[in-house]
């Protein structure tokens, strides 16, 4: 997955609370995601929302339906090419075209 991170902070493994764990890594180790089965608490460290996240969409459609919300998949898929026509390579489209969130 990759992943737009607009910040430096990290968290440290060593200061979780029980129960958290680790489960998602940057390939350096840099820690992305965190969850709390039990208490149904999850936590990223990047932006799904960005235009620079791929899958984004479905990330935060999966996210959602875990909440018990039902969610279209075919509109989900339609977002995620729309978004995927709007970057081309490293320029991306005006602003105010883009689709960032749903």
């Amino acid at each position: 997955l990759r992943a737009c991170r607009y910040h430096s902070l990290v968290a440290d493994v060593t200061t979780l609370p029980p129960g958290l764990a680790v489960t998602a890594r940057t390939a350096d180790g840099v820690v992305m995601a965190v969850a709390d089965e039990r208490a149904a608490l999850y936590g990223v460290q990047f932006h799904p929302e960005s235009i620079l996240t791929q899958g984004g969409f479905r990330l935060l459609a999966n996210f959602l339906e875990r909440a018990g919300l039902a969610i279209d998949g075919r509109l989900v898929a339609k977002l995620d090419a729309d978004l995927s026509r709007q970057i081309d390579g490293d320029n991306v489209s005006r602003p105010d075209t883009r689709v960032v969130t749903f």
